[in-house]
Order: structure tokens, then sequence, then C-alpha cells
């Protein structure tokens, strides 16, 4: 389209033949099989694919659940795992025992690696243990027991004496009722009903709480009762 553009003279397209050098080297290619020997690489391919029956290696999987082949896995995850297949896929009941049974069990061979145990560090809890520490009385952080029904993990727990302490937030009491007398939720208080029946004692308490100095001297009070400090 450049009228000031000259024109080429005597060009010649090397393309073809740096083409067919690409895959040569010195010696050729040598056939694992028969050691015949072959100028390219892809002649030695060929050679194999006809000859000796070569295969390809195949890129696809198989999928466990569903058994569909897939070659990207992201893409095949999107589709399996959270449609399997079908627009209103819903698991059965004995599929959803399975996975909690499978949960549970990695759960007890792996304590350490359980959400409570990794969950972001809470700042009124932190300074609940700070005032416990000053008061040197020892305790264990997020503990759980492998022998509970489910994995319960408590903020702050003496284990010698089943004593418990547990900083909840608004989210853990019902509408309305964000202190120590209100009201939990259902699961936190089915929750705290079984570690009572375990023997343990709970105390459940606001965060606001946490930064209460006369509340903290009366619950000091409680734990001494129960003769845990040194």
């Amino acid at each position: 389209m450049n009228p000031n553009r000259k024109p080429l003279e005597n060009h010649v397209c090397n393309w073809t033949g740096r083409n067919k050098g690409r895959k040569k080297k010195e010696g050729g290619w040598v056939c694992p099989e028969c050691n015949e020997h072959f100028e390219t690489k892809n002649d030695m391919y060929n050679h194999r694919h006809k000859l000796h029956n070569l295969k390809t290696r195949n890129k696809s999987k198989i999928c466990e659940l569903c058994g569909e082949k897939y070659d990207n896995k992201r893409k095949h995850i999107k589709v399996c795992s959270k449609r399997r297949h079908a627009e209103n896929f819903k698991w059965t009941e004995e599929e959803k025992k399975q996975i909690g049974q499978r949960q549970s069990e990695w759960l007890k061979n792996n304590p350490d690696k359980h959400y409570w145990k990794t969950k972001q560090p809470s700042k009124p809890c932190e300074h609940l243990k700070t005032l416990l520490r000053n008061k040197n009385i020892t305790f264990d952080e997020e503990y759980t027991d492998s022998n509970w029904k489910h994995s319960y993990s408590l903020d702050i727990a003496f284990v010698s004496k089943k004593i418990a302490i547990e900083v909840n937030g608004n989210q853990h009491y019902k509408e309305g009722q964000y202190f120590q007398d209100g009201e939990l939720k259902e699961y936190y208080q089915t929750r705290h009903d079984y570690l009572i029946s375990e023997g343990w004692t709970i105390y459940e308490i606001h965060y606001l709480k946490c930064y209460d100095e006369n509340f903290i001297f009366s619950l000091y009070e409680k734990v001494q009762t129960n003769e845990i400090a040194d």
C-alpha cells in the first residue's frame, strides 16, 4: 500500500529449507526398537507408530466422581463438583453420611489442621488470655478432644479440672441478646449442653466482658473457687 516502498529484488523464501532442517542432528535419530537411522525426529516417530505401535501419552484423565474424561482439571471441577453434570443435583443422605464420616476421620487423624486451630485470633480473647497469664494461671488454647461427638474447640481450657471459658461474639447469641445472660443460638447451645454432659464447666462470656475489669475479677474468683489458680 506504500507507493514509496521499493520492490524486492531476487527475494527467495528460506522457510521450507529452514523447516526441513529444524529437527536434524548429527548422526540422525535412531529407533530404540530396531536401531534404524532417520534424518528427522518426525520420520523416526512415524516409523515407530506404524511398525512398533507406539502410543502417544494421553493427557486426558478420568474423573473419580462422574467417570467422564477431562483435559483441564480446573474447568472440569466447575462442572463436576458444583453441578455434577446435572442442573438440579442433590446429595443423597447416604452420600452426606459418607462425606461426614470421611471428614471426621480426617480431623481425628489431623487435629492440628482443623479450622479452629488455623483461624485468625480474636483480639478480645487474646486480651483475656494475657490477663490470665498475668495472674499465673496456666491453660490450654483451642483445646479439642478426639473422644467428643463433634470436633469442638475450646478457647481457654483447664483440662485437669474440666473448666473452659468461651469468648463469644454477637453472632453466637440470639437476635437482640448480646451479653452473658442472653440465650445462645441453637448450635452453640447444643454444644454447651453436650460439653456439660461430658463433665465440663463452661463460662460463656461476651467479648465486651473481656475489657470489664469488675467482671474479670469476679471471673477470677470463680476460677479460684474451682482450685485452678496456683
